[in-house]
């Protein structure tokens, strides 16, 4: 009898939803900036897309990816209406960086467009096949460039080990064994990259292009900033929400336009030598990097205009000059690290922590994780403990150090860590990682 009053109810509720048209979620698709995609649904009468900006759907079923980004598309039929989701994916290649031994191969994929080439930057070293396949060959580092239908272009490192020979043994008059260190492999002599914290401040005023020049002329291969928003939504380099420490401005930044800002003086604070320095755009930064070949860590603070939108259009303006892929983004703010994740799924993403590490945090850095990106967990040294150590490497969550003041401390951190920030270690100790 229980049975029968069960399935009577879910008859009629099945039917409410067919009479009273309410809505249908379908599975999600994936789908690729770049191609087109037919959707086929049975007497439908309308398309709309719920963001423009992510997809656009004509009244055919055709939709054309814009960003990425999830939305969904709304399809009014006769009876009721249903909402297909959509998750729109850049292109990318299924490996950034690998590791082979001379002889090894790996084949490399590019997802969501077509290949047009592959292309070696040192044969000597490793060569690619016409299908993305990498062979190596001898010790050394190589770029294997790929460019796609799209016209963009997808790269990735190549580091080949050098050939292990084994000893030989020498005959011993004694028969004790001496005992043989054998080092991790996996690192093959590897340091964690100096990055360096606003550029190089002690010298030059703090975020400023010329800070960030002289750090490279100093051999640092990656530069930090600090995001926020002027009150027309450009995004500029600058680490206080007010002007008054780093500029002859007064008031927060916020107040003023893009132009109001430029007219500031962002140098003479530090040293006349620097009179007339200007806030940087954002914009601005990434072509020095790119100028420079400087990785940009860039830190997205809790501010007026960090929000999706804006988000959206910082990944915009690093694809018009070609650096979407080498930013590092990370944040205090959990919600903007998400966002971030959300506009780009194959960004290098992070989570800035204090000084406990919790089995909470932990998992939100595992829920930020996709198929295609890195996530890295920015954190003093000085809190994570061996055992720590060893559940980041077992759930691939890289690590940053912070605040690394010295040469001793940067010598102790623990060559998994990719990445050291430091306002104090000085070029003539920067040379162990060139």
């Amino acid at each position: 009898m229980k049975s029968k009053k069960k399935v009577f109810w879910l008859a009629l509720m099945i039917l409410v939803i067919l009479s009273t048209g309410i809505t249908v979620q379908a599975a999600a698709r994936n789908m690729y900036i770049g191609q087109t995609y037919k959707l086929k649904v049975s007497r439908a009468r309308k398309w709309v897309s719920k963001n423009k900006k992510i997809v656009q759907v004509k009244q055919n079923g055709t939709v054309i990816p814009r960003r990425a980004g999830k939305t969904y598309i709304k399809v009014y039929k006769k009876k009721g209406v249903q909402k297909i989701w959509i998750n729109v994916k850049k292109p990318y290649i299924n490996k950034k960086k690998i590791t082979l031994n001379p002889g090894q191969t790996y084949k490399l994929k590019l997802n969501g467009t077509k290949v047009v080439s592959w292309k070696t930057s040192r044969k000597s070293v490793a060569t690619v096949t016409k299908n993305g396949v990498v062979r190596a060959k001898k010790a050394g580092t190589v770029t294997i460039t790929c460019r796609g239908r799209n016209k963009k272009t997808y790269k990735c490192t190549v580091i080949v080990k050098k050939k292990t020979v084994a000893p030989t043994p020498t005959p011993s008059p004694s028969p004790t064994p001496v005992p043989q260190v054998t080092p991790d492999p996996a690192y093959n002599g590897k340091r964690p990259v100096l990055i360096s914290h606003r550029g190089y401040r002690k010298i030059a005023p703090e975020n400023t292009l010329a800070a960030f020049r002289i750090a490279a002329e100093y051999g640092y291969k990656a530069v930090e900033c600090d995001i926020h928003f002027t009150k027309d939504n450009v995004p500029v380099i600058i680490h206080n929400a007010t002007t008054e420490q780093t500029s002859n401005g007064h008031g927060k930044i916020k107040l003023y336009t893009y132009e109001e800002a430029r007219q500031l003086d962002f140098g003479s604070w530090k040293s006349p030598m620097y009179t007339g320095e200007k806030i940087p755009s954002f914009e601005e930064f990434l072509i020095l990097c790119r100028q420079y070949g400087l990785h940009p860590y860039v830190e997205l603070k809790d501010c007026y205009g960090m929000n999706r939108e804006n988000i959206a259009k910082m990944y915009d303006i690093a694809c018009s000059v070609n650096m979407e892929d080498e930013i590092s983004w990370f944040s205090f703010g959990y919600a903007f690290v998400e966002m971030v994740r959300d506009v780009d799924p194959t960004a290098d993403i992070g989570f800035i922590t204090g000084s406990h590490i919790s089995e909470a945090i932990l998992q939100q850095m595992r829920n930020l994780q996709t198929p295609e990106n890195t996530v890295t967990l920015y954190c003093y040294s000085s809190s994570i403990s061996p055992e720590l150590l060893e559940v980041c490497k077992r759930d691939k969550i890289e690590m940053v150090a912070r605040a690394v003041s010295t040469e001793a401390v940067y010598q102790s951190l623990d060559p998994y860590y990719k990445g050291a920030l430091t306002d104090s270690v000085l070029n003539k100790e920067i040379s162990i990682i060139k």
